[in-house]
């Protein structure tokens, strides 16, 4: 309303602005920007939810009726709500990417606590209470230990090292042994507060399972002899990276591949011109290939390393195994997942 009076513009606003039932999330095809990646895309979790509109607290573009924003739902932000129909209510989310829907299931309380059993526990922590104990149980690995034991094998230098898709952080913080410095990055925010914590304060209680409500508060602590000022932690999406990553002498990438939208821009990323493994460095990959269309399209599903290795033409397949390990749900119900490994070396130019 512009006043004649105070030559002036005034905003007139609803009362409140308005959550909308949708996640933010991006476009399909849209990428972030370089210098604009912070903002958006630890927000593409499937927790922060749209706000239309302005209301009376508001200031500059965000008092337009047009403002968009995002925030989880319980941040205080004098939002209110309302009632909408699309004209074809069985279409209203046919358009929505899957990837938000996948990526929160990483985000709950007891996927965290499993992880930490997975990453952390002991042997005796992880199989204990568990009925018919004299029964054979398989052979596995600690499959985090393991991609750790295979980065220090396999890397010809020790300056950085990178794990992409650190959950909560074990591969990290071995890796830290050897480093004089470990990045590590997952799209969770759950999981990079823990690995956070655990990096100040070097342990973290966590639940165990065992049955319904029944389970054990167990600690997690982390080796003494780890320096952890070698250690960064941050949230990021292994198909947008920031631009200032690069040439690491050993690039960790563990059953990540087939969690991801855009498997093959992950992989790209590897080499080219501002390559996150530099010449002569190390990728350590591991993938149970488990694709499933809530997380990757079926068009982007790769059928092995064949296919890996049309895309890593800069490197040179060194060495592969089979992985098997597993994890634990609840005393009577293990996940038990064979994962391929694959050690990989870029080609010095």
């Amino acid at each position: 309303i512009f006043s004649k009076r105070s030559r002036s513009w005034a905003f007139v606003a609803t009362p409140a602005c308005r959550w909308s039932e949708d996640h933010f999330y991006p476009l399909p095809g849209s990428k972030a920007h370089p210098y604009y990646e912070d903002f958006s895309t630890p927000c593409y979790d499937g927790k922060h939810q749209m706000i239309f509109g302005g209301l009376f607290a508001s200031t500059g573009d965000l008092a337009s009726v047009w403002a968009r924003y995002h925030f989880r739902p319980h941040f205080f932000q004098h939002a209110g709500f309302r009632i909408a129909c699309h004209e074809d209510a069985t279409s209203s989310s046919k358009n929505k990417p899957s990837k938000t829907v996948g990526s929160a299931n990483y985000e709950t309380k007891e996927m965290l606590d499993r992880y930490l059993l997975m990453h952390w526990g002991s042997e005796k922590e992880i199989w204990s209470e568990i009925p018919f104990s004299k029964q054979a149980r398989p052979e596995v690995v600690h499959l985090p230990l393991k991609c750790a034991e295979l980065i220090k094998k396999y890397s010809s230098g020790f300056e950085t090292a990178l794990d992409l898709g650190c959950a909560v952080g074990r591969s990290t913080f071995e890796m830290a042994k050897d480093f004089k410095k470990v990045i590590g990055i997952d799209y969770s925010r759950e999981f990079i507060d823990c690995t956070q914590k655990l990096k100040e304060s070097q342990q973290l209680n966590y639940w165990r399972k065992d049955s319904g409500s029944e389970g054990l508060e167990l600690t997690t602590v982390v080796d003494p002899k780890i320096d952890v000022r070698r250690l960064h932690f941050q949230q990021g999406d292994a198909c947008a990276l920031p631009s200032n990553l690069n040439h690491f002498d050993a690039v960790l990438l563990a059953n990540v591949l087939c969690r991801l939208p855009e498997p093959l821009i992950c992989l790209e990323r590897m080499q080219g011109v501002n390559a996150l493994v530099r010449p002569g460095g190390v990728l350590v990959m591991t993938t149970p290939f488990s694709w499933l269309e809530e997380y990757t399209p079926k068009s982007k599903w790769l059928k092995g390393l064949q296919d890996v290795q049309k895309v890593l033409t800069e490197f040179e397949l060194i060495h592969e195994e089979e992985l098997p390990f597993m994890i634990r749900e609840h005393r009577r119900k293990f996940e038990y997942i064979i994962t391929k490994a694959s050690v990989w070396k870029r080609k010095l130019k």
